[in-house]
Parts: structure tokens; C-alpha cells; sequence
């Protein structure tokens, strides 16, 4: 399921609801995430961008939503592109699937 989702176009993709997967150990570290997948034991840094819509990403939100919330609390929030891309990223990892 994750592999689809890096898959998706971008409006596609922001369309969805999300969470992260259920074999994730995360810690932080500073400003910055350290997630590791137990399934695989890849291990992931987010800098604090990304560590802010990880942070957002629940089961309840779609991406769209993570979006608008990071524009709103934010003069020069993400864009659209960054937050897909983001998104992509930790679906490419195996972090998040569909809620």
C-alpha cells in the first residue's frame, strides 16, 4: 500500500487521508526526528520541516490538510510541491499508508 502512494501524482496524493505505519520507533533529536522501521530497520533523519508534517500526519488528516494547517501558521509556509514531496518521500521509506 505504501508503494502506491509514492506513486501518486501530487493532488492525488495531498488527497489522501494518512498515518504512519505501525512498526515505526521514533526519537527526537534536537529539532531534528529520528525514525527507525522495524520491519526493514532503515533508519530516517527529518529535518524540521519534515519533522513538522510527520508530526501532523495522524489518521485524521489528509495531506491537503497538513498543508493548509503549516500555510496558516506560517508566513512563508511549504508549498504544495514540498509538502507532496515530503509525503512521497516517507511513502517511499515504508513510514506511512492510508488510514
Amino acid at each position: 500500500m505504501t508503494d502506491s502512494l509514492a506513486e501518486l501524482e501530487d493532488d492525488d496524493l495531498l488527497d489522501q487521508v494518512i498515518q504512519p505505519v505501525a512498526t515505526l520507533m521514533a526519537e527526537p533529536a534536537g529539532d531534528e526526528l529520528v525514525i527507525v522501521n522495524t520491519t526493514d530497520e532503515g533508519t530516517y533523519y527529518l529535518n524540521p520541516p519534515a519533522r513538522l508534517i510527520w508530526e501532523m500526519i495522524d489518521g485524521t488528516r489528509r495531506g491537503s490538510d497538513i498543508l493548509a494547517a503549516l500555510q496558516a501558521a506560517y508566513d512563508s509556509g511549504p508549498t504544495a510541491d514540498h509538502v507532496a514531496s515530503t509525503l512521497r518521500g516517507f511513502a517511499g521509506g515504508g513510514l506511512i499508508e492510508r488510514a
